[in-house]
């Protein structure tokens, strides 16, 4: 299984210049998301979580911190997008709603909220960040 942070280089490399990505490593602040994107439209952070396989039976509910939930909550309340990547070796979720960060989502409909491959995942980011011109 490749490493997150690998992972998450993959995604970066099919966001255009045009877009920053910032992948951010702050050990003096904990809870702050993996990466953050700002376009021409609106910004984005984003915490990547990494499994070895979406479960079949429970729910997928990522692995977040209370530090890095409270974050990315209150980001929420305050008008930012916030979301949280979960990486497979098969699949890749995007989970937007803070519902999903609790309570998960049940494996009958993962599929609706996953992708197959990076460039897919840096197309939802781009189309939330970047205005097409």
């Amino acid at each position: 299984m490749a490493h997150e942070s690998a992972r998450i280089s993959q995604v970066h490399k099919y966001v255009p210049k045009e877009v920053l990505s910032w992948k951010i490593n702050d050990q003096w602040h904990r809870g702050v998301p993996d990466a953050y994107y700002s376009g021409n439209k609106t910004d984005l952070w984003v915490e990547y979580k990494q499994i070895a396989q979406l479960p079949k039976r429970v729910p997928l509910i990522p692995k977040l911190s209370s530090l890095q939930y409270q974050w990315l909550r209150e980001q929420k309340e305050r008008g930012r997008n916030t979301w949280v990547i979960v990486f497979s070796d098969q699949k890749h979720i995007i989970l937007k709603e803070p519902i999903f960060w609790l309570e998960g989502v049940d494996p009958n409909i993962i599929n609706a909220y996953a992708f197959s491959n990076y460039r897919s995942i840096a197309n939802e980011i781009i189309s939330l960040v970047q205005t097409t011109e």
